[in-house]
């Protein structure tokens, strides 16, 4: 259990605050725009036109958002500065399955808290547009969620099989990344993880397209983190470059 639990500090400690940091900065960024464009108008609109009026600046704060959490995920234990993640990973006397497995449930939970964020950023908006003189009653804010695509695609009420594949989308992202991350690690290329960031930018919204693209990519991207030729001599020089001064063994 201690190895395990390491494994989970070091990703706490060299991803957790920037992600957290990232996604408020988000938050108010996405909520000055939004303000900033609906009393813009020289009218006073409903919420759903405010929400549909703020979509394209919302739309690439989102996008960029989403690949510096993906960028910050998939180096999570690269560095080679303060702290020294990847020589501590190499330590841990885990199981390359182990660490995927570590990774891969840490960065889903990342994903997993980008998505409600940013549906409680949405819901934050209707509150403020509300209590800026915009209409705002028990009904108003179901009805912009279903007339705005990207408001629904986070917040998809009434459409269990939508949450179901935001689900499949954040897992599929989260353990694909850990491939990518594991593969960096190796000097070997994979580009399932790259490929399925693509993908979500499109798939989101579409239950059927996210479980096609998180389920292709996913196997993809475990097949290629697990495949190795030589496991027992690829595990001892792991060991052999963690302690480079341990005593030889005597026969």
């Amino acid at each position: 259990m201690k190895p395990a639990f390491s494994l989970f500090c070091l990703y706490l400690r060299h991803t957790f605050w920037k992600v957290l940091l990232l996604l408020l900065a988000a938050g108010a960024a996405e909520w000055g725009l939004f303000t900033a464009r609906w009393r813009a108008l020289p009218y006073t609109p409903t919420l759903a036109e405010a929400y549909t009026h703020s979509l394209l600046p919302l739309g690439w704060v989102l996008a960029g958002v989403f690949g510096v959490l993906c960028l910050l995920l998939a180096t999570a234990t690269l560095a080679r500065g303060t702290g020294q993640p990847g020589y501590t990973l190499r330590r841990l006397p885990l199981s390359r399955g182990q660490v995927l497995l570590g990774q891969g449930l840490w960065n889903t939970l990342a994903f997993l808290l980008f998505w409600g964020s940013q549906a409680l950023v949405f819901l934050g908006m209707g509150w403020s547009f509300g209590q800026g003189g915009g209409f705002l009653n028990p009904q108003t804010l179901p009805m912009a969620v279903w007339q705005v695509p990207l408001f629904h695609a986070f917040l998809p009420l009434g459409d269990p099989l939508q949450w179901v594949g935001n689900l499949a989308l954040a897992g599929g992202l989260g353990f694909t990344a850990a491939a990518f991350t594991q593969a960096l690690h190796r000097g070997k290329g994979t580009f399932a993880f790259p490929a399925l960031a693509l993908c979500a930018l499109v798939c989101l919204g579409s239950a059927p397209l996210s479980f096609l693209a998180a389920g292709g990519c996913l196997v993809w991207g475990l097949r290629q983190a697990l495949r190795q030729e030589a496991p027992d001599r690829d595990d001892d020089n792991h060991r052999k470059e963690a302690a480079p001064h341990a005593p030889a063994e005597t026969p």
